[in-house]
Parts: structure tokens; sequence; C-alpha cells
């Protein structure tokens, strides 16, 4: 297990170092569809990027598509150099680290397994080219195991012959075989169907209880990330917008895009402004607010579909539509107030329907105010990660 430091990394998208990682990835891994990521609309792939990552820890990386996310892990792994800023491994920077002495472990999207190797030697190739074949039996039997699943009758197959979920399976043993002191996972389950994306992840999770191996995993599931990880770090845009455990960050979004982002459906946010102890909307007016958020300010007023609440004397606001959600007895209501929409969510028994009108109310002590310039958010003294 290590330490892993970044400080102060930058990578660019221009100039001839990422043409040489682009090159470098498409060697790396040829038979991959989408070796490297496409440059986007802006100059930074990563933009001053600050983070440990503590010995024996897991943390989940989310954010949107595009937002750094696998750049971010490939600059851990060593296979990209930042344009500039360092990476430490216990202290020592990764350049000075040879390759075979780093112990990284990675679990690609589509696996990059060898194709033309039968899963056992797949899973034995660190042992094959050490010369050690003689411990790939017991390690097959120790991984099997640990992950609590049944991988022998895998053994004979080549990866065109496995599904998706049984080349995971076999690309996360491959990992494991060699020993890592860092476990790097690069949304791993996107390719694999709903009900086994939920049966691997729970053999993820169980690996990564026993071997506590500092782990990076990069997923746009928030529910991957909750499940699997201590703390999570949210990106956009090249940067880190907030780190912590997922309950501080929904609770407590240290800006706009934390509070638009996390949850399903997201916070609510509204555009206005505040005047006279009152936050004024295109459609509707929350007088009284115990808040001094400066006059005319232009400010966005979020509020969390959870804490809507139905209540007579309310705002008159149009069902739009309804999202059943059985398992956790409830539903999410699509509303429109005025000319404004926006989503609640409530108990499954209530009765509703589409066009039916309803007065909602939104309460006080669940307001979170934001500077609708820079996102940031207002009244408050201190928010981690902020």
């Amino acid at each position: 297990m290590i330490t892993i430091q970044l400080n102060n990394v930058t990578k660019s998208y221009s100039g001839p170092d990422w043409e040489h990682d682009v090159q470098a990835g498409q060697g790396l891994f040829s038979h991959r569809q989408k070796a490297m990521p496409e440059p986007l609309d802006r100059d930074l792939a990563l933009d001053n990027v600050t983070l440990t990552i503590h010995r024996g820890e897991t943390v989940s990386v989310i954010g949107p598509s595009g937002c750094g996310k696998s750049t971010l892990l490939r600059i851990i792994a060593g296979l990209m150099q930042p344009t500039s800023g360092e990476v430490l491994y216990d202290g020592r920077p990764v350049s000075e680290v040879p390759v075979d002495k780093r112990g990284i472990g990675i679990v690609f999207q589509d696996c990059c397994l060898i194709p033309h190797l039968e899963s056992y030697d797949n899973i034995g190739f660190f042992d094959i080219v050490h010369r050690t074949q003689h411990k790939i039996p017991a390690r097959i039997e120790h991984i099997a195991e640990v992950m609590n699943v049944e991988i022998k009758y895998l053994l004979r197959r080549k990866p065109p012959q496995l599904s998706g979920g049984e080349r995971q399976r076999v690309a996360i043993a491959h990992c494991l075989a060699r020993d890592p002191k860092l476990f790097l996972f690069d949304e791993p389950l996107s390719n694999v169907d709903a009900k086994l994306r939920v049966s691997i992840r729970s053999n993820i999770k169980r690996l990564l209880d026993y071997y506590h191996i500092t782990s990076v995993y990069v997923t746009h599931d928030q529910m991957e990330a909750i499940a699997l990880s201590e703390r999570i770090i949210v990106m956009n845009a090249g940067r880190i917008e907030q780190t912590g455990p997922y309950h501080r960050l929904y609770d407590a979004p240290a800006n706009a895009f934390v509070a638009g982002f996390l949850g399903n459906p997201p916070m609510n946010l509204f555009e206005g402004y505040f005047r006279e102890q009152s936050w004024h909307g295109k459609s509707f007016t929350i007088e009284s607010l115990p808040h001094r958020l400066g006059e005319e300010k232009e400010i966005l007023l979020g509020i969390r579909p959870e804490h809507i609440q139905i209540e007579m004397g309310g705002f008159p606001a149009t069902v739009e539509g309804i999202d059943k959600h059985f398992s956790e007895r409830a539903q999410v209501l699509h509303l429109r107030l005025n000319e404004t929409f926006l989503a609640a969510r409530t108990g499954i028994d209530l009765s509703v329907h589409p066009g039916e009108t309803l007065p909602i109310r939104f309460p006080n002590e669940h307001l979170a105010f934001f500077d609708q310039t820079s996102g940031k958010r207002l009244g408050v003294r201190s928010i981690e990660g902020q």
C-alpha cells in the first residue's frame, strides 16, 4: 500500500506532450477501440489538481463525461505525464519509480486482456513473465475465495469466448495476481448489464475490504461510488470541485455544480435575486428569509426534491409527469410552477396524477443559496472542499 500525492498537476491538450501520450497510449493498448480521450472545448484536461490519497484508502472519482476523470487516473498510473506539477508515490516522484516497481493493477472499461491467451495465462501473466508459474494455481484459488466467485470454469477460455461480466472478473483476477500496491479502476462496469453490475460491484467491494489496497475508482455511477469508497472526489472541467464522504457532499455542497450534479434527481436550482430579506425568482418569491446575502445580488436558490413539501397554502404547481421508484417506496413528481420546472420526491403512497395541481412549499431550513456568477455557496462559514 502506498500514499499518492498530486501537487498542482496540470495537463494541457495542446503541444507535443499530449501527442506523445496519445501515441504511447495507442501503442500500449493497441487492441482498445479508444485508447486516449479526445480533446474537448477547453485548453486543459487537468487544471491545477492537488490531491492526497492516503495509504489503504479507496476513493471514487465522479463527474460528467469529459471532466478529466480518466486523464487523472492515467497520470496517477504514470501512463501520461503532467504538463506541470508532480505526482508522488510515498513522497517519491513517480517518474523516478521504475515501471515494474510501481505495483499498479489497472482494470479498464474494456478489460485490456490479451486476446489470444486463455484466462489461466491472462491471470498468471505476471508469474509467466517472472518465471514463477508454479504460483499460479494457488493465486487463482486464493483470488476465487476472496472474491467469492467461481472462476475455474473460465480458465481455458480466451477473452472473445467470455461474456462482459466474465471478462471483467478475469481482468480483476489478472490485476490481483500482480500483488498490487495501488489498484486503479477506469469505469470497469460501464459495459456490464445492470444485474451483473451489482454482483461484480459486490465482488470488488469484498476484495477491497480484504486487501485494503490504496485504490482509485473512476465511475459515472454515483451508486457505485457510494458503495465502494470512503471518500468521493467530484470533478468538473479538469478541476476538483469538492471531496469528502458522499453524505457531506450531498448535504453541504460547496457550489452549484456539486449541488446540481449529486443526487437522482439532483438539487433544484432557480435563478433570482435577493432584496429586503426576500428571494425573488421568475415564478415565485420567498419572503422573510433569515439571511444576509447582499441586496440586488443575483443568487441561485436550491432545494433537494425530497425537501419540497406538499402543504395547503403553498405555491400551486402542476404535475407534468411521475417516475415511480417501487423498490425505494418513492416517486419523483415533475412539476411546473408558472414558467419554472422542478422535481419533488414523495412517498409512493401519495395518490397523484398528471395534470393535477398540488400546493408546494419550500421550508427555509432546507434552502441553499449560491452566487449566480461564481457558483460558490453563500450563507455558510465553512464547507469542506470549498
